[in-house]
């Protein structure tokens, strides 16, 4: 496996310490990695926008000095180190694969921003980093697996279909009034389903053009696919069954996979 060598260091600076928020200073409490830095932290924003949707994160293990994190398409990690007020980190390494352009440009941000901080904050179970003044990194501390559930509706006249698939079940209805019988299926077919939306860019979903629209004179079952993560909700227009919009094509693929084995 390559991997990239990224050095950057990040600075604490020495200033007063603002009544609303809590300044990281090693020289006043030299135990304060114990109860900050020995988490695992979500990225929620990165120079201001929202990215909680691509499940990012940064994480201290205050034994090793390790610290490591998931950068929206490729996973870093390296050392780390103390001294006084300042805290370095680096040199880290990047794996090497390759993912979609918006993943790319996500990833390059992130790195953009954590090689800019010059300043880290606490306040309860946030970290926030800056440069000088400006807030370029938000995050928490994650206590909660990422939720992820997809939903996969088909109707016609006279006919209804919907599969509901998490992490543990799946289940089929076949008509509106009452669910189905939740049924175990395989870790690795969640897997599999679980890492294909990591191609989709979940905020453009309700953008993507339906290939046809048979559906709209009954030349083919109406189907709607949606994906909800950590309880936002993310829905297709419709479009007709068996003929999903290329960019979701493998995703609905295995949904129905799922759905004929535990039928």
């Amino acid at each position: 496996m390559k991997y990239t060598l990224i050095i950057f260091s990040i600075f604490v600076l020495k200033c007063g310490t603002p009544k609303t928020e809590t300044v990281l200073n090693i020289s006043e409490k030299n135990t304060y990695q114990n109860i900050t830095l020995q988490n695992k932290y979500t990225i929620k924003t990165v120079n201001g926008n929202n990215v909680t949707t691509h499940c990012l994160f940064i994480e201290f293990n205050t034994k090793t000095k390790q610290v490591s994190g998931f950068a929206g398409c490729n996973n870093f990690f390296g050392n780390y180190k103390t001294d006084n007020e300042t805290i370095k980190l680096g040199p880290l390494a990047t794996t090497r694969k390759m993912c979609a352009p918006h993943k790319n440009t996500l990833e390059k941000n992130i790195l953009r921003a954590l090689q800019g901080a010059n300043k880290i904050t606490v306040k309860n179970d946030s970290l926030i980093l800056f440069n000088n003044t400006e807030t370029i990194l938000e995050a928490v501390v994650n206590n909660v697996k990422p939720s992820i559930n997809f939903e996969y509706t088909q109707t016609s006249r006279g006919y209804f279909k919907q599969i509901k698939i998490d992490n543990n079940f799946a289940k089929i209805s076949t008509t509106r009034e009452a669910e189905g019988e939740k049924k175990r299926y395989t870790k690795s077919k969640w897997e599999t389903l679980k890492n294909l939306i990591d191609s989709i860019d979940l905020k453009t979903l309700d953008t993507l053009q339906p290939p046809s629209k048979k559906h709209q004179f009954d030349g083919a079952a109406l189907a709607k696919l949606t994906i909800t993560l950590n309880g936002e909700t993310y829905e297709t227009q419709p479009f007709d069954h068996e003929n999903p919009h290329p960019k979701i094509a493998k995703v609905v693929k295995e949904i129905l996979s799922i759905a004929q084995n535990i039928e």
